[in-house]
């Protein structure tokens, strides 16, 4: 299945549509992309290219438009397509723009019914150092509006409602800014965050237009499916589940009121009991690995643990330690470049650590004069970190018993997404390691499984280059000269995927978890959210 029927399955949308010659049903698939800009310091300074369509083209001559054009059959991306056409139609490249977000993919039908549509739409941002607009064959002239002026000008069908499902108010722009640019949680944490943005937007400007409840409970859904979708796509599954919990349980309730005040009421209890359900994942997540290890690892006088980056895994290994009292841990960590992450995750092991024996070594001191038995001085040294570059896994891994990995996003397949480096340590260690039966655990809550047929399961996440920079230890200027240069490319790869043949074990808040089981959750979540947006 290729990226344009993944996401039309994905919102609902009759595939067989798709498959059925144009020429009998005049059924076309549409790209459109929507050029903006932000030259100020509020909303008010956001506008929107609009196209005046020239008279060589084959439809909708002289009215105005985005940059657009049909998917031809053998095209899969729509957003590829998004991007050579702005570049086709502008000159704009990749180095002029920023992609905003991708607006929900909607059907149109032409006034006499001749024709259908299915709309993929996409926002792009100009940067500011962008050159000027060079005008295609297509369009005669341009201009750029304030978004609310593009219904008085005469379009192509539909433009202002293709702009508004595209498009998000101030209060949920600056939510999806903050999902993007926080590079510092975990998954887990942007799914609460963007359950508490959901919340705010209640009572907040973006949705204050709405007059009835219909109204109000679709834009309520758009902003949720913008937070879903457009927040922090690499690690979509855990927001898309966290949005997709709330909009489910207020769509239970939503009939049962008539007005709007009623309506935002309901909302709200959904948003707060979504938050509240999320307020222990991780701790039953963490006693679940410790029920499963216990058993098999109790004859062991040592137990060492290979993991890296910040996320649940941190949470486990801690909880473990803290019951395994009478075994030798060694916990290595290795620090995850660009944004060491598993730098802060050994901070917080060191410091967890570090009460937990002090508290067990005073219970076994010396109560008659002070000094600590040799027990209580083996004790305080039971438990200890190694924290290390990502490059120097194979120098550690010979004794590790355990990959402990936690999950941003596993797939229908089980396949599981985590940072950059930790299919190197998995492949690294199971190769080195002394250790009969090197394990690898993959420790995460079930919201970190994807909907099937999600197109973020394709997604590759790259960031800024400069990221990478800051670490290196030269002038700047020469590293200005490396970021710039047509020569070279600096690849700045967050996440990556571990294959479900390279994991042993899945352990969840419910415990230990099959690909069965995982492949059930995912078609659950494909089916509540098309039951909650397919009609949006």
């Amino acid at each position: 299945m290729n990226a344009a029927d993944q996401i039309l399955q994905s919102e609902g949308i009759d595939l067989t549509i798709r498959r059925r010659t144009p020429e009998v049903f005049a059924h076309r698939y549409i790209v459109t992309a929507f050029i903006c800009t932000f030259q100020g310091s509020s909303f008010e300074d956001f506008k929107v290219a609009i196209f005046k369509r020239g008279n060589q083209t084959h439809s909708h001559q002289g009215l105005w438009a985005g940059v657009s054009r049909t998917l031809k059959p053998d095209e899969q991306d729509p957003l590829e397509v998004a991007w050579q056409e702005v570049e086709a139609a502008t000159s704009f490249i990749h180095h002029d723009l920023t992609l905003l977000h991708a607006g929900k993919p909607h059907r149109l039908l032409a006034p006499d019914l001749s024709k259908r549509w299915t709309v993929f739409p996409f926002a792009f941002v100009l940067k500011h150092d962008a050159k000027k607009i060079r005008l295609h064959w297509k369009h005669t002239e341009y201009k750029f509006v304030q978004p609310e002026e593009v219904e008085t000008y005469e379009t192509v069908p539909d433009l202002d409602i293709t702009l508004w499902r595209t498009l998000t108010g101030p209060d949920t722009a600056e939510g999806l800014k903050e999902l993007r640019e926080d590079h510092s949680s975990g998954a887990r944490t942007l799914a609460t965050k963007a359950v508490r943005i959901l919340l705010i937007s209640i009572t907040g400007a973006d949705l204050d237009w709405s007059s009835n409840v219909v109204s109000y409970w679709r834009a309520f859904r758009l902003v949720a499916w913008h937070l879903a979708v457009n927040g922090r796509p690499s690690m979509g599954a855990a927001i898309e589940r966290a949005v997709l919990r709330a909009v489910v349980l207020a769509s239970s309730e939503i009939s049962k009121v008539h007005t709007v005040n009623a309506a935002k009421e309901v909302l709200k209890n959904a948003c707060v009991q979504a938050l509240k359900e999320r307020a222990s994942g991780r701790e039953r997540v963490a006693q679940q690995f410790v029920s499963y290890l216990s058993p098999i690892a109790a004859s062991q006088k040592s137990v060492t643990f290979l993991t890296l980056s910040i996320s649940c895994a941190k949470l486990c290994v801690l909880e473990y330690a803290r019951q395994a009292k009478h075994q030798q841990i060694h916990i290595i960590v290795l620090e995850s470049r660009p944004g060491f992450e598993g730098v802060r995750m050994a901070v917080d092991l060191n410091q967890a650590i570090l009460s937990l024996l002090d508290a067990e070594t005073k219970e076994l001191a010396n109560g008659s004069n002070g000094t600590k038995t040799d027990t209580a001085v083996r004790q305080h040294h039971r438990v200890r970190i190694t924290l290390a570059t990502d490059a120097s896994v194979g120098c550690l891994a010979s004794e590790v018993d355990y990959v402990v990995l936690g999950s941003d996003r596993i797939n229908h397949a089980g396949d599981a997404s985590n940072k950059v480096g930790s299919l190197s340590a998995i492949l690294t260690t199971q190769s080195v390691s002394h250790k009969p039966h090197v394990k690898v655990i993959v420790a995460a809550e079930t919201e970190k499984i994807s909907r099937h047929g999600s197109p973020h399961d394709a997604l590759v996440e790259k960031n800024n280059e400069a990221e990478v920079a800051a670490a290196w230890p030269i002038p700047q200027g020469q590293k200005e000269q490396l970021l710039s240069s047509p020569v070279v490319e600096i690849v700045n790869i967050f996440f990556e995927w571990v294959g479900s043949r390279f994991v042993d074990v899945y352990i969840t808040e419910r415990g230990v978890i099959g690909k069965e089981e995982i492949k059930e959750l995912s078609e659950v979540a494909a089916r509540e959210w098309a039951e909650v947006f397919e009609n949006l």
